[in-house]
């Protein structure tokens, strides 16, 4: 959803970041689920992470875009 959203507003680096980071937690979240073990696990857990930088960076990205609207 929000890859969308950056890519109409011509932000093609975090519309290509958001997309990636849900493919990928989609993936490892598949492999987990479905009960796998080993490289599975670590594939997880890289999504996972990889979802934390992805929140950071929108929320720095949506607090810079508030703090110019207010000023």
């Amino acid at each position: 959803m929000l890859a969308n959203r950056f890519s109409r507003e011509g932000r093609r680096g975090l519309a290509g970041f958001s997309l990636i980071t849900g493919v990928v937690f989609l993936a490892g979240f598949a492999g987990i689920a479905s009960g796998s073990h080993g490289p599975t696990t670590l594939a997880f857990v890289a999504g996972v992470g990889l979802v934390w930088a992805w929140l950071a960076t929108v929320c720095i990205h949506f607090y810079r875009a508030l703090a110019d609207a207010a000023a």
